[in-house]
Formats: structure tokens, sequence, C-alpha cells
């Protein structure tokens, strides 16, 4: 079980982090349940209706690059009691929509001439963060999908 406090925050695309104040170092299978199973899903509020109370809705299995080597982690996903919509549940150093954790995004742009990573990750991961201060929160922001695009037809 976490021993520290338990903090969440919400992204405007229907994710939801979970952090504490002492960092998970080695992101772990065992690690991750620890720290989910410490949610209570009855306190949460939901990103999209802002209403508490979720159940367990399942789980999915997401790639983790994580030391130069890639991890599986189960993700839990959660269903709101209210609003019946369903969000991921990650935890911090995760960061959404990418493998690369964010200890390893900080040291890949600390350490550019070094990195194992390809150029083309390299630049496209600066591009990204490049005008943001380097926290958990604002990386996790700036890698979430809140743009939405339309498509649109045009008959010629």
């Amino acid at each position: 079980m976490i021993s520290t406090s338990l903090h969440l925050f919400c992204l405007p695309d229907n994710m939801i982090i979970a952090y504490t104040e002492k960092k998970l170092n080695n992101l772990s299978q065992e690690k991750y349940d620890s720290l989910i199973n410490s949610i209570d899903l009855d306190k949460v509020n939901c990103p999209k209706c802002k209403k508490s109370g979720f159940h367990y809705h399942g789980h999915y299995y997401r790639k983790v690059f994580s030391n130069w080597r890639y991890k599986t982690i189960r993700i839990t996903r959660v269903k709101c009691t209210s609003c019946n919509s369903t969000h991921a549940i990650l935890c911090e150093p995760m960061i959404p929509y990418t493998s690369i954790l964010e200890s390893d995004i900080t040291e890949v742009l600390a350490n550019i001439s070094t990195t194992p990573l390809d150029s083309s990750h390299v630049s496209y991961l600066s591009n990204k963060i490049k005008s943001i201060e380097h926290t958990y929160n604002n990386i996790c922001n700036a890698f979430s999908r809140s743009l939405y695009m339309c498509f649109y037809l045009i008959p010629t």
C-alpha cells in the first residue's frame, strides 16, 4: 500500500492521473496496482459531469518505455455512476498518449547528444514541450488530446 497522501487530477480528455508526493521510480505493475487500489472510487469526481462515484469498468494493456526498455502495464478503467462516461486511471510518471515516462522525457531533453532515441523522436518531444515549464502536470497537459479535429467533405 502507498503510504504517502494520494492526489488526483483530471485532464480535459477524461484521463485521471493519480500521484503522490513521493515519485514512483521504476514503474511496475505492482506499484501501479498498489496506488490504484488505494483510491476510494466513491470519492473521486468525474472529469466530465463533476459528480462523485465510479465503479471498476475493465482494463487495457499499455506499453511503457522505462529505463530504455518496454514494460507492459495493465491500466484500470472506471465508469462514472452518474453519466456513464469511462475513464482510464494513469499514475505518475506515466504521460497520456505516449509510452515514454516523464523522467525519461526530461532525461532525453537534458542529454540530447547522448540519447539512444532516434533524432525524429527527440525533435517531437522537444517541440511538444519546448515552451512550457517542465512540471509533471504541464507535460501531461501538453500530451493530452483536448483538441478535436473536424473533417468536412466539400462537394466539387
